[in-house]
């Protein structure tokens, strides 16, 4: 009764248990033989492999020892004899790894301390003989025996000496490579050896586990599955003969059992089933009738074409469409359906792949073939019909007359075309007013800027010839003085003593250092004080000493210069000094004067420049706007304060010259708006991925009801013939082309201009286009 209670995978694991247990015997066992290699492994790894490594290393590091000495001494170069004491270093520390390992035997270790400390010494010893070497063949392009015989004999016995030891060296820690190799081989041998001992007795003790298990396995299957299945079996033929007395098994709680009883349960559904499908069946009667009806009333043509294009059935619509009297003459007519129908054979070749490969075509439109050859457009479905294997039967499908529809579409596609015809001759027309609209802009935009630069032109020429005159009188006065100097200097230099002549020339480069600024107050001091300490010594003409030494900046300490000033030339002295000196000021002079028109020039030069490039370039806003500050300057100096807050921003891609344009009119209209008068701010910063510049004035600003009007074009407040009211429109205009925008806060007192510039080009483009 237990035996049937025990389902199968319980009678099988408990077989399975047995395999386990010895499989865990043989776990067991193989652990303690792994321990045993692990260990020997352990001692491999931990002592042989270390050793064979760094004795190695040891070789190689003093043979390249060697070879950088040699180096040293051909080459005639001491700072590879550096670089070889770096490899002695390494051999010195791979033999020492060697003999800090602890699995090594002591002697081992003693052997390779003797090497080690034979290292050393040699290392000591050869760098003094190789720096010798290196020195004495330093100038010899070629070393030969007659140049070594000219080296001290003591050297060369030293040099003798260091070779033996060489060899020697290399002896040794050739044979200590070689025995730590062999051992290491011996050892992985011997390693090797004994897994394959340890795998062999594990494979066989694992087979013996393994059948046992297998047969205990096999003899709990026989009874528990074979048996009932065969009586299973048995029944299953019973109900395949149709018997009606089946003899069951009798129930159990195991897998066999619910087997029985599932087979039973399914052999009364089955005859309950049986009894359904006679009844679907006549239905399905019923159905193929209402079918027949449908395919030999479609208005579309229905057909099935066998595998070599023989048509299976054709209902009457398809047989009309191409032209027959009636599918019987379709059918009788057509040998091969494909291949007589279509009119273009490429249509018919990707038809059958697409069919091919997909197993369905969904209204394939192509051109076919009637009886009467009249060539029609059709519309063609259709699909595969497999048996229950997978094997291609047949196909079906339907066709439609779709040839009024094409028609239809040809005329539809030939006014298209005369549509987009005519669309692109209007855009070509468009293109060009756009362009010629575009070449407008841009003329009225040079001709507001030559405008706005004709009435810059007077201060502009102010402010170039004020330098001008400044450089001209310096010249005037430097030629002058020059000449006078040049006179009377060679004489007054052969009267002064050597003694006078040094002190001269410190009197003047003490004036040639540098002249502080000082207000008139402290210059009126030190002159007064200078003509005291003058009068002291008894110094002639103190006053006119005192002004001429406070203007040549001379005035902390003139005691080294006593006994100049109190000779009989004293006055010459002191003028040729201040003549000379004097030079270097009126050369100041010029310098700045240069600069300042140098840049009136530049700021003209490129307001008045214009790019007929018409392409983008990433430009600093705030130099134009200085540019245009700068030819506006004698506009402002009078009695306008510039303030400038310029945060540091990114270059913004731009049309420069145009953007100077918007900074042009926008001061113009604040001076005017200030009556030369006022105070004008200008803000540059940076808000979000815009560059705003902000224009406030202190003038009267814009009144309320003209605020909405004043970007109109033509729109002015000036009297006739001040200005043509273009200069906001123009303003916009460009900023809007830069896909920014400007807005206009106004007060009295206080107007202000805010021009939002995008940082990127993409905004810009997207913009125009």
């Amino acid at each position: 009764m237990m035996k049937r209670s025990l389902t199968i995978a319980v009678k099988i694991w408990l077989s399975l248990s047995i395999l386990v247990l010895g499989y865990l015997i043989l776990v067991i066992l193989s652990f303690h033989l792994e321990k045993s290699m692990k260990t020997r492994l352990r001692d491999v790894s931990e002592a042989l492999i270390p050793a064979a490594k760094q004795s190695e290393l040891a070789y190689a590091a003093f043979n390249e020892q060697i070879r950088l000495y040699n180096d040293a001494v051909m080459m005639g170069e001491e700072s590879l004899i550096g670089s070889a004491q770096n490899y002695a270093e390494r051999t010195r520390t791979a033999l020492q790894i060697i003999i800090n390992l602890e699995e090594l035997n002591p002697q081992q270790k003693e052997m390779i301390r003797e090497v080690l400390v034979q290292v050393t010494a040699f290392t000591v010893s050869a760098q003094e003989v190789y720096v010798k070497l290196s020195s004495a063949f330093a100038d010899t392009e070629d070393i030969t025996p007659e140049t070594t015989e000219q080296l001290d004999p003591a050297l060369q016995d030293r040099a003798i000496q260091l070779g033996q030891q060489t060899e020697e060296i290399q002896e040794r820690l050739r044979s200590f490579v070689d025995q730590f190799a062999n051992n290491l081989k011996t050892e992985l041998d011997s390693i090797n050896i004994m897994a394959r001992r340890y795998g062999k007795m594990n494979l066989l003790i694992s087979i013996i586990i393994v059948i046992s298990a297998l047969t205990l396995i096999a003899i709990i299957i026989k009874h528990s599955i074979i048996h009932p299945v065969s009586r299973i079996v048995d029944i299953a033929e019973s109900i395949r003969a149709g018997k009606e007395e089946i003899e069951w098994l009798p129930e159990s709680g195991d897998e066999i059992g619910v087997l029985n009883t599932s087979l039973r349960t399914m052999t009364e559904n089955l005859q309950a089933e049986i009894k359904e499908r006679k009844r679907a069946e006549l239905s399905l009667l019923q159905t193929e009738k209402k079918y027949q009806m449908i395919f030999e009333n479609s208005l579309e043509g229905i057909f099935q074409i066998r595998t070599d294009g023989r048509l299976l059935n054709a209902n009457p619509a398809l047989a009309a469409i191409i032209k027959y009297d009636s599918p019987q003459e379709l059918l009788s007519t057509v040998t091969n359906f494909m291949e007589q129908v279509y009119v273009n054979r490429e249509d018919l070749h990707s038809f059958e792949r697409v069919l091919h490969d997909e197993g369905k075509v969904i209204r394939f439109e192509t051109q076919i073939c009637c009886k009467d050859r009249a060539i029609i457009w059709a519309s063609i479905s259709a699909r595969t019909v497999l048996d229950p294997n997978g094997k291609l039967l047949y196909y079906e499908g339907s066709l439609i007359d779709i040839t009024e529809r094409k028609q239809a579409e040809a005329l539809q596609h030939a006014y298209k075309a005369n549509l987009e015809r005519e669309v692109k001759e209007r855009t070509q027309e468009l293109s060009l007013a756009l362009e010629h609209l575009k070449a407008t802009q841009r003329e009225l935009i040079q001709s507001e800027k030559m405008a706005a630069l004709g009435q810059l032109i007077a201060g502009v020429a102010h402010e170039i010839n004020t330098p001008l005159g400044a450089i001209r009188a310096s010249m005037g006065h430097i030629s002058s003085v020059l000449q006078e100097t040049l006179y009377h200097l060679p004489a007054l230099l052969q009267r002064l003593t050597p003694e006078q002549q040094q002190t001269f020339l410190m009197l003047i480069q003490q004036a040639l250092q540098g002249k502080k600024n000082l207000t008139s107050r402290e210059e009126r001091k030190l002159r007064r004080d200078l003509r005291q300490e003058l009068e002291t010594h008894q110094i002639a003409n103190a006053e006119m000493f005192a002004d001429t030494l406070v203007d040549m900046g001379i005035y902390e300490d003139i005691t080294p210069f006593i006994t100049l000033f109190q000779d009989g030339h004293s006055t010459e002295i002191l003028r040729a000094a201040y003549n000379l000196t004097s030079q270097q000021h009126h050369s100041q002079n010029i310098m700045m004067a240069v600069e300042r028109a140098s840049k009136v020039v530049f700021a003209l030069k490129n307001y008045a420049h214009y790019d007929h490039s018409d392409e983008m370039t990433r430009t600093n806003i705030t130099e134009g706007i200085d540019i245009v500050l700068t030819l506006y300057h004698n506009q402002l100096k009078h009695g306008i304060e510039v303030i400038k807050y310029y945060d540091p921003v990114p270059a913004i891609q731009c049309y420069p010259d145009e953007l100077n344009q918007v900074w042009t009119n926008l001061v113009h209209n604040a001076v005017q708006a200030m009556n030369g008068e006022g105070q004008l701010e200008i803000a540059v910063f940076q808000k979000e991925n815009q560059v705003v510049v902000r224009m406030t004035d202190s003038g009267c600003g814009v009144p309320e009801e003209i605020r909405e009007r004043i970007f109109e074009p033509f729109f002015t407040t000036k009297i006739a013939g001040e200005g043509s009211g273009l200069g906001l429109d123009i303003v916009k205009k460009i900023v809007e082309k830069h896909a920014g925008k400007i807005e206009l806060e106004s007060q009295p007192g206080r107007t202000t201009f805010s021009v939002f510039l995008p940082i990127t080009a993409a905004a810009i483009h997207s913009q125009n286009t």
